[in-house]
Protein backbone atom coordinates (compact mmCIF):
# COMPACT_ATOMS: atom_id res chain seq x y z
CA UNK A 1 0.00 0.00 0.00
CA UNK A 2 1.55 3.12 -0.75
CA UNK A 3 0.34 5.38 1.98
CA UNK A 4 1.50 2.81 4.73
CA UNK A 5 4.63 3.76 6.32
CA UNK A 6 7.38 1.11 6.79
CA UNK A 7 8.11 0.14 10.72
CA UNK A 8 11.16 1.79 11.88
CA UNK A 9 14.29 -0.61 12.22
CA UNK A 10 16.59 -0.31 14.77
CA UNK A 11 20.00 0.66 14.05
CA UNK A 12 22.48 -1.98 13.65
CA UNK A 13 25.57 -1.15 15.97
CA UNK A 14 28.59 -0.73 13.97
CA UNK A 15 32.21 -2.16 14.47
CA UNK A 16 33.01 1.33 15.86
CA UNK A 17 30.34 0.91 18.71
CA UNK A 18 31.17 -3.04 18.92
CA UNK A 19 35.15 -1.80 19.57
CA UNK A 20 34.14 0.88 21.93
CA UNK A 21 32.17 -1.11 24.08
CA UNK A 22 35.06 -3.78 24.14
CA UNK A 23 37.00 -1.08 25.28
CA UNK A 24 35.37 0.50 27.98
CA UNK A 25 34.95 -2.75 29.24
CA UNK A 26 38.78 -3.56 29.64
CA UNK A 27 39.69 0.07 30.97
CA UNK A 28 36.92 -1.18 33.94
CA UNK A 29 38.62 -4.78 34.45
CA UNK A 30 41.24 -2.72 36.69
CA UNK A 31 39.01 -1.46 38.84
CA UNK A 32 36.62 -4.75 39.43
CA UNK A 33 39.58 -6.61 39.85
CA UNK A 34 40.77 -4.41 42.85
CA UNK A 35 37.40 -3.95 44.62
CA UNK A 36 38.25 -8.26 45.26
CA UNK A 37 39.67 -8.83 48.53
CA UNK A 38 43.14 -9.66 49.06
CA UNK A 39 43.54 -13.68 49.51
CA UNK A 40 45.18 -13.71 53.24
CA UNK A 41 48.30 -15.66 51.81
CA UNK A 42 49.21 -12.60 49.74
CA UNK A 43 48.67 -10.18 52.27
CA UNK A 44 51.88 -9.22 53.99
CA UNK A 45 50.44 -7.35 56.42
CA UNK A 46 49.03 -10.55 58.10
CA UNK A 47 51.27 -12.93 60.64
CA UNK A 48 53.42 -15.49 58.22
CA UNK A 49 51.64 -18.76 59.99
CA UNK A 50 48.44 -17.48 59.08
CA UNK A 51 49.22 -16.93 55.79
CA UNK A 52 51.03 -20.18 55.29
CA UNK A 53 48.13 -21.70 56.68
CA UNK A 54 45.73 -20.08 54.05
CA UNK A 55 48.05 -20.97 51.13
CA UNK A 56 48.72 -24.59 52.29
CA UNK A 57 44.89 -24.90 52.36
CA UNK A 58 43.81 -23.63 48.74
CA UNK A 59 46.78 -26.06 47.08
CA UNK A 60 46.00 -29.02 45.70
CA UNK A 61 47.78 -32.67 46.66
CA UNK A 62 49.73 -32.56 43.70
CA UNK A 63 51.28 -28.99 44.16
CA UNK A 64 52.48 -30.08 47.49
CA UNK A 65 54.10 -33.00 46.06
CA UNK A 66 55.84 -30.83 43.93
CA UNK A 67 56.74 -27.94 45.82
CA UNK A 68 58.67 -30.80 48.25
CA UNK A 69 60.18 -32.98 45.41
CA UNK A 70 62.01 -29.20 43.98
CA UNK A 71 64.96 -30.45 42.26
CA UNK A 72 67.71 -28.07 42.78
CA UNK A 73 70.03 -27.16 39.78
CA UNK A 74 69.13 -27.30 35.84
CA UNK A 75 69.01 -30.22 33.30
CA UNK A 76 70.77 -28.51 31.00
CA UNK A 77 73.96 -27.99 32.64
CA UNK A 78 76.15 -30.88 32.42
CA UNK A 79 78.02 -29.74 36.37
CA UNK A 80 74.23 -30.66 37.33
CA UNK A 81 74.37 -34.47 36.52
CA UNK A 82 73.07 -35.84 39.98
CA UNK A 83 75.89 -38.84 39.73
CA UNK A 84 76.26 -38.23 43.60
CA UNK A 85 72.53 -38.56 44.34
CA UNK A 86 69.96 -35.83 43.46
CA UNK A 87 70.93 -33.04 46.30
CA UNK A 88 74.89 -33.54 45.52
CA UNK A 89 77.91 -35.70 46.86
CA UNK A 90 76.03 -38.27 49.68
CA UNK A 91 77.58 -38.67 53.08
CA UNK A 92 77.46 -41.99 54.18
CA UNK A 93 75.64 -43.26 56.98
CA UNK A 94 79.04 -44.74 58.94
CA UNK A 95 82.05 -42.55 59.90
CA UNK A 96 84.94 -44.02 57.17
CA UNK A 97 86.18 -43.32 54.11
CA UNK A 98 83.97 -41.79 51.30
CA UNK A 99 83.48 -45.46 49.46
CA UNK A 100 82.10 -46.86 52.41
CA UNK A 101 85.21 -48.53 53.45
CA UNK A 102 87.00 -48.07 57.14
CA UNK A 103 89.73 -45.89 57.61
CA UNK A 104 93.08 -46.46 57.75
Amino acid sequence: MPGRRQPAQAPRPCAAHALAAVLLALAALPTLASAQPIPPYRDAARPTDERVRDLIGRMTLEEKFWQLFMIPGSLDDPSHDYANGVFGLQIPPVAGNADGSAPA
